[in-house]
C-alpha cells in the first residue's frame, strides 16, 4: 500500500509550536548568560568595567528587542491566502496594437527554435495546474505568460500580473484567459501562489513553510523574515564577541562566575557555541534570500521545476527590493509598512505583480528572449 508523506505534515505543524519555544529558550539563555553572569554584576564592580558593561548591554537590549519584533510578526502575521471566489478580473482594455504585433512575432520564433508542437515552453508558471475558462481544445499548444496581457496599463515599463493569459501558437486570439486551478483546495490561484500541504491552505508568493516561525513565508510577512534573519544574525554575532573574552578564559582557567550565579560557567561556554553556530549557519541563508530578493525570485520558484530567461518579474534590482520592503526608507527595517506603500504596491498584498516587459520586444523588434522548454508540473 502507498504511503501518504503528506499525512505527516501534521506533525510539522506540532513541531513548528515546539520550535518557536526552542528560539525563546535560547533567547533566554542568551540573555542569561549575557546580562545576569557577565555584564550584569560588572555594572557594581567599578569605574573601570562600567562603560563598557553599559554599551554591550545597551547595544544587546536594542538588537533583543528587534529580533523578537520582527520573529512574533513572522509568526503571527497571515502570509496571504486567496480571497473565497477569487479570479482574474476581465480587462479593462485591449492588448495595445503593438505589443500584440511583437507577440505574434515572438510565436513564430519560438516555434521555429523551441519546438513547441512537442511542448510547450514554460514561462515561471505551472502548466499541469492550469485551469481553463475557455476550450482546452488547444491548451497543449499554448504559451502561457506569467503576469503579461494584465488587467491593468503598463506603468514605467512594467506590467500588472493580475491574471495570468494564454497565447494560442498557431494563430489563435491573444489574450485568451487562463486560470491556475489548486485541485486540493478547489480554486483558482493567482500568480505565484502555491499550496502548501503543512498549513492546508494555498498561500500567496509563497516562498517556503518555516518550522522556525511556525508559519508560511509567503508575500505578507517575507520582509518581516529577512528581517528576523538579518537580527538574529546581528545579535548571534554580538553576543559571541561579548562572551569571547570569558570563553577564552575558561580554557586558561580563569574563573568565568562574576555573579556567583547556578551554571553560570556551562551556560557561558554553551551559549556562545550556539550563538556562534547560528551566526555561521544564518550567513549563507540570508546571502541566499538576498540574491533571491535581487532577482524577485522565491525560493519555490528558484529551485523548482519552473524556468525562464530573462525572469518576468526581474524590473531591476532596486525595484525587485521595493516589490519586498516598500519604497519608504523609513520602514526598510522594521516589521511595517507604510499606509502609502500598501495602497500603491499591489505586490505586497501577493495578488497582482509587476512583469518587465522586455520578454517581447513592444517595438515590434528581434526579441533577444530565450525561454525555457521545460513543462513543469503542478505544485499542487
Amino acid at each position: 500500500m502507498a504511503i501518504n508523506v503528506f499525512r505527516f505534515c501534521t506533525c510539522l505543524r506540532v513541531l513548528g509550536s515546539f520550535m518557536v519555544l526552542v528560539v525563546l529558550a535560547i533567547v533566554g539563555l542568551s540573555y542569561y548568560a549575557l546580562v545576569v553572569v557577565n555584564y550584569g554584576p560588572k555594572l557594581f564592580e567599578g569605574v573601570a568595567s562600567l562603560g563598557l558593561s553599559i554599551f554591550v548591554l545597551a547595544i544587546f537590549h536594542l538588537l533583543l528587542v528587534m529580533l523578537l519584533w520582527t520573529y512574533f510578526a513572522v509568526v503571527l502575521t497571515d502570509p496571504g491566502s486567496v480571497p473565497p471566489g477569487w479570479h482574474p478580473s476581465s480587462d479593462e482594455a485591449d492588448v495595445e496594437a503593438s505589443i500584440s504585433s511583437s507577440m505574434s512575432s515572438r510565436v513564430a520564433m519560438i516555434s521555429a527554435v523551441g519546438g513547441v508542437g512537442s511542448q510547450a515552453p514554460s514561462v515561471g508558471l505551472e502548466m499541469g495546474a492550469l485551469h481553463p475558462t475557455t476550450s482546452p481544445s488547444w491548451a497543449a499548444t499554448n504559451v502561457v505568460v506569467g503576469g503579461y496581457g494584465s488587467t491593468a496599463p503598463s506603468v514605467g515599463g512594467m506590467h500588472v500580473a493580475g491574471s495570468e493569459r494564454g497565447m494560442r501558437i498557431g494563430g489563435g486570439i491573444l489574450g485568451e484567459e487562463r486560470v491556475r486551478f489548486c485541485r486540493k483546495c478547489s480554486a483558482n490561484k493567482p500568480p505565484r501562489c502555491h499550496h502548501c500541504s503543512v498549513c492546508g491552505r494555498c498561500v500567496l508568493k509563497m516562498d517556503h513553510h518555516c518550522v522556525w516561525v511556525a508559519n508560511c513565508v509567503g508575500a505578507r510577512n517575507y520582509k518581516f523574515f529577512l528581517l528576523f534573519l538579518a537580527y538574529t544574525l546581528l545579535e548571534t554575532t554580538f553576543v559571541s564577541l561579548a562572551l569571547l573574552p570569558p570563553f577564552i578564559d575558561f580554557f586558561r582557567g580563569d574563573s568565568l562566575d562574576h555573579s556567583g550565579l547556578p551554571g553560570a560557567v556551562a551556560t557561558t561556554f554553551l551559549v556562545f557555541l550556539f550563538n556562534m553556530a547560528f551566526a555561521v549557519s544564518i550567513i549563507s541563508f540570508l546571502v541566499m534570500h538576498a540574491t533571491l530578493v535581487t532577482s524577485n525570485t522565491t525560493t519555490i520558484e528558484a529551485y523548482g521545476k519552473t524556468s525562464a530567461t530573462p525572469w518576468p518579474y526581474d524590473i531591476g534590482c532596486r525595484r525587485n527590493w521595493q516589490q519586498v520592503f516598500g519604497t519608504k526608507k523609513l520602514f526598510w527595517c522594521v516589521p511595517l509598512y507604510s499606509k502609502e506603500d500598501l495602497c500603491l504596491m499591489p505586490a505586497l498584498r501577493g495578488l497582482e505583480f509587476p512583469c518587465r516587459t522586455d520578454l517581447f520586444d513592444v517595438q515590434g523588434g528581434e526579441s533577444q528572449t530565450s525561454m525555457s522548454t521545460t513543462d513543469p508540473s503542478s505544485v499542487s
